[in-house]
């Protein structure tokens, strides 16, 4: 089943399966924010470091998961969320080998972005697909499902913390990473099998905002990294919110965000429009400037 109406037919069984799979998504995308945070001492101790790499271990992974919100989004408008999910599963999960390898903190950081990178698309595609698997014409199951998806991110993000620190101080900090595995793999299979390859009957019109997504990406690496250095205590002394680098990052970031809400403009139409545009994939909290990726709709 690949038309629109593709989720409709779907049996109550599979449906909840799919969307157990979604839930799983959701608790892992949210758990690995945070599994890290308990874990440092324990990861410095065995591959090195200093204080001044621990922020970047958390803002490597926020930074990459909300600049690819928008990205994610707008293709999956286009091509479809189902492929685009399992894409970002398995980058998610290539992020997670990556840094339960990784020999050195440097190494475990950037495999820390890659893991951003697919966990993206497990927060953005698995809420969308909820909406459309629950479609508000069937509000009592919509609030069900929401309410679940916010569960399991709520238990996800205070759940790490303290599963970062059983795992290091009882069986080593790296099977922080390799438990996603067999959820990730699972909630792939699922996904693959069970969950029919919807696309609207009448694609999106308008393009991806490359320009906007570039501003977007810029001024939040900006805005992060200027939060970044002031949290960064060295020597026991954290940096002013004056001081030049702080600063200058913060302003830069701010500075990019009206450009960044100013997305190019649509091509205009030889006639009004037919369709009726799908439900957006929703976008993170985190990233208040994502509308700068979307066309605008078109007049």
């Amino acid at each position: 089943m690949t038309g629109p109406d593709a989720y409709e037919e779907l049996p109550s069984r599979r449906r909840t399966l799919i969307t157990l799979a979604l839930l799983g998504c959701a608790f892992l995308a949210m758990l690995d924010g945070t599994v890290v945070g308990t874990a440092l001492p324990r990861i410095v101790e065995q591959i090195g470091g200093g204080d001044a790499w621990y922020v970047w271990l958390v803002t490597a992974y926020l930074l990459t998961s909300s600049v690819s919100v928008p990205v994610y989004g707008r293709f999956s408008d286009l091509y479809g969320r189902r492929r685009l999910l399992i894409g970002g599963l398995a980058v998610f999960l290539i992020g997670s080998v990556a840094c339960g390898l990784s020999a050195s903190l440097p190494a475990l950081i950037l495999s820390r972005a890659l893991q951003g990178l697919g966990a993206g698309a497990l927060l953005t595609l698995g809420m969308a697909l909820v909406r459309d698997l629950h479609p508000p014409s069937r509000p009592q199951g919509l609030i069900r499902m929401q309410t679940a998806m916010a569960t399991m991110m709520i238990m996800g993000m205070v759940g790490g913390p303290l599963l970062g620190g059983l795992l290091a101080d009882h069986v080593g900090w790296r099977w922080a990473f390799w438990l996603n595995l067999p959820l990730g793999l699972a909630s792939i299979a699922v996904i693959a099998l069970a969950l029919p390859d919807r696309r609207p009957a009448t694609p999106p019109s308008g393009r991806l905002d490359a320009v906007g997504i570039i501003l977007l990406a810029t001024g939040l690496s900006l805005a992060l990294t200027g939060l970044s250095l002031k949290g960064n205590a060295t020597a026991g002394h954290a940096p002013s919110w004056t001081d030049p680098a702080v600063m200058g990052c913060l302003l830069g970031g701010l500075a990019d965000r009206p450009w960044a809400g100013s997305p190019s403009p649509p091509r205009t139409p030889s006639r009004a429009p037919t369709w009726a545009p799908p439900p957006r994939a929703p976008r993170s909290p985190s990233s208040s400037a994502a509308r700068s990726a979307w066309p605008a709709p078109s007049p």
